[in-house]
């Protein structure tokens, strides 16, 4: 499960990005080669991580993405995977 903020926060969206900022930093990231390892892929882990990092930083830490993983769910998902 992903949200794009905890119960105590709202979710920004900016007129720029054209949907939320959650949204943004996820088009981001999925778009960086440097995501994925040099075996092609992303660990749900390190997505985690980079969303939170980049989120928090576009909203001067007013967003916290929160994740939780499943143990029915890969940690890692392969270059051009989509689930």
């Amino acid at each position: 499960m992903l949200a794009s903020s905890t119960s105590h926060e709202v979710s920004y969206e900016g007129p720029e990005w054209g949907h939320g900022d959650l949204t943004a930093a996820l088009l981001s990231f999925f778009s960086d080669a440097k995501a994925y390892g040099s075996d092609g892929n992303l660990s749900i882990s390190v997505l985690d991580e980079e969303l939170t990092s980049r989120v928090e930083a576009r909203t001067n830490s007013k967003q916290t993405p929160v994740m939780t993983k499943s143990a029915a769910m890969k940690r890692f998902l392969p270059h051009g995977t989509s689930t």
